[in-house]
């Protein structure tokens, strides 16, 4: 059951990345829709815990999780969005993708996780596929755009393995809450200085959409690494850009280059071997 989490996680994901994009392409205030976005999450989290309570036997080690989580989350945001100012986003977007292939790959050196041949192969597969969707203009050489979508990557891999090694000790639902509460403030300051200013008009409805779907793919993830290993889990969540980019043919009638179809070919290859 963990694996079928595991991937309806990443499609939950990969309908977020989509919802970003619909908010980019209508130009709305990206500071507004996260305070909508993340408002709702908390408040889905909280009222859910409410209705189905669960024992909390350490708040305090939970908000501290919490908030090394959400920090270094924060962390890959900073990174993320000032790599965006020196690279192209067909670049910079699939080298973020990679974070499930080093959460899986400190999860195999400090979690003692162990991969089959075929799992093995399976993630190696996915890198391919991710790897095929950065569009190279002129020559592809590393700098400080390339190092910071990197370091943004790192960071995102670090705070996924934070949460694979507690989550035995963790209370799912005020935990999510907890994340994003602790996140609400930061974020808004982020975007509100690093983004232009936009539409509101929208943005409470989309922010609404995204809180709900991140709860279902949070949510999710988590109860997948309860039962299942971090190592395969990552990766396939790793693959939600690809269902970012199916949805963004189907909802904008966007064409598909061989290379994108050998990308969702290889996509669908990695999540049978990483199943085996």
């Amino acid at each position: 059951m963990w694996f079928e989490l595991a991937v309806l996680s990443m499609l939950a994901y990969g309908l977020l990345d989509f919802l970003f994009k619909v908010a980019e392409e209508n130009k709305l205030d990206f500071s507004n829709v996260l305070l909508y976005y993340y408002w709702t999450a908390a408040f889905v989290a909280f009222t859910l815990f409410v209705l189905f309570p669960e024992p909390i036997l350490n708040f305090p080690f939970l908000a501290f999780i919490a908030v090394g989580q959400v920090s270094l989350y924060l962390m890959s945001n900073v990174l993320k969005l000032e790599s965006l100012r020196h690279l192209k986003s067909v670049v910079a977007y699939p080298l973020f993708a990679l974070h499930g292939v080093a959460a899986a790959i400190l999860a195999f050196l400090f979690l003692n996780e162990s991969l089959s041949g075929l799992q093995s192969l399976g993630i190696a597969v996915s890198v391919i596929a991710i790897l095929l969707l950065v569009e190279k203009h002129h020559k592809f050489k590393i700098n400080r755009g390339i190092l910071l979508a990197l370091g943004a990557m790192l960071f995102l891999a670090a705070s996924e393995t934070v949460v694979a090694a507690v989550i035995d000790n963790l209370v799912i639902l005020p935990f999510i809450g907890l994340s994003y509460f602790f996140a609400l403030g930061p974020s808004f300051m982020l975007e509100k200085h690093m983004h232009k200013r936009g539409s509101k008009k929208g943005t409470p409805l989309i922010g609404l959409v995204m809180g709900v779907t991140n709860i279902v793919a949070f949510y999710c993830l988590l109860l997948a690494l309860q039962t299942g290993p971090a190592s395969i889990i990552f990766p396939v969540i790793a693959l939600a850009l690809l269902a970012s980019i199916i949805l963004s043919m189907v909802i904008y009638k966007e064409t598909l280059s061989k290379k994108k179809m050998l990308a969702v070919g290889l996509a669908l290859l990695a999540i049978i071997l990483m199943r085996i």
